[in-house]
């Protein structure tokens, strides 16, 4: 199940450790395909597919039983639960399929899940995280149903470090809702003080129930993200 990354960093190439275990690993891996996913270039969508690939291959390849899943409104099968390394164009076809639209409707999603998926396992979700109703209620059904959960949270460059300026209509992307603004120095370092304050509350939840979560902008080399992040917080080994 463990990525030789010692092995990877000499020949440049991805070798998969297998060995046997008496249970094998559920691996869920949630995907928010909503609305606002869609924003950005390269989109927040496209690196959220890409990051599901590289986990869900790396599941596939170790043996471990993958399903995985998207959300918006609801919850939708993207791939059924599969194991082993001759299902990985399986996955690709699946991920390669999906597309930006609808709001969010989290913890429907999540609550939907629990309902469909009975055995605790581990439950990897790849969103913006940028819902109105927060993300306390979903993650707590997970955890109370003893999944071990695991964030990343993906987001614009642009987003997190804007540089508008002037008076401009700005749109949401989920409730096409329109309000005219004059963008000046203050009106963005209080926009960034409410995304910190939105993701510094992300993170110290995550930390209070033992919840592995990274955020990461889509200007990372995705290389660098996979080897070197992902593996900072156990997502990878």
């Amino acid at each position: 199940r463990y990525v030789d990354w010692n092995i990877y960093g000499r020949l440049e190439r991805l070798f998969v450790k297998l060995f046997v275990e008496e249970e094998d690993l559920q691996v869920n891996i949630l995907i928010d395909h909503s609305q606002s996913m869609g924003f950005g270039e390269p989109t927040k969508l496209e690196y959220a597919i890409k990051t599901a690939a590289a986990l869900g291959y790396v599941a596939l390849a170790g043996f471990d039983r993958l399903s995985v899943w998207s959300f918006a409104e609801q919850l939708n099968s993207v791939m059924r639960p599969l194991r082993g390394r001759g299902f990985v164009f399986t996955l690709f076809d699946g991920l390669s399929k999906l597309e930006a639209n609808g709001k969010t409707n989290f913890t429907d999603a999540i609550r939907q899940f629990v309902n469909i998926v009975r055995r605790p396992g581990m439950v990897i979700i790849i969103s913006d995280f940028l819902f109105r109703d927060g993300i306390e209620a979903g993650l707590k059904a997970l955890i109370g149903r003893k999944f071990e959960v695991g964030l990343v949270q993906v987001l614009d460059r642009t987003e997190v470090h804007p540089d508008l300026v002037g008076d401009l209509k700005l749109l949401d992307s989920e409730t096409r809702d329109g309000k005219e603004v004059t963008i000046t120095t203050a009106a963005l370092r209080a926009y960034r003080r409410a995304l910190e304050h939105h993701t510094s509350a992300i993170r110290n939840f995550c930390m209070r129930h033992d919840i592995s979560y990274l955020q990461v902008t889509t200007n990372v080399p995705f290389e660098d993200f996979i080897l070197r992040r992902l593996r900072q917080i156990g997502l990878v080994a």
